[in-house]
């Protein structure tokens, strides 16, 4: 199993990679995924993050993944909607109005 520390741990987000069934979570900035999981190579050789090979998971990490995963339904981005046909109070537009 391999341990993948973020550049600076305990400053990212928690959460999943993606939205996807195989997400890789995300606990203070340490993820932990299996040998051969594809987000290794990508941590190590063009990320930066620290890839260190440990036994398993801690216990602590688990349940904070589990509590993760049962608080809500995770949405990744944005719903869409087209605001120029439904605008919203607090829509964010940078052109000249008039």
């Amino acid at each position: 199993m391999k341990k993948i520390t973020g550049t600076a741990p305990g400053t990212y987000v928690n959460g999943p990679s993606n939205n996807t069934d195989d997400a890789v979570w995300f606990v203070n900035g340490v993820a932990y995924v299996s040998d051969t999981h594809p987000l290794v190579e990508y941590a190590t050789v063009r990320a930066g993050y620290t890839v260190t090979t440990v036994a398993s998971a801690p216990q602590a990490h688990t349940d904070a993944v589990a509590a993760m995963k049962a608080a809500a339904k995770l949405q990744l981005g944005s719903p869409l909607r087209d605001a120029a046909v439904d605008p919203q109070p607090g829509d964010n537009f940078t052109r000249p109005q008039g």
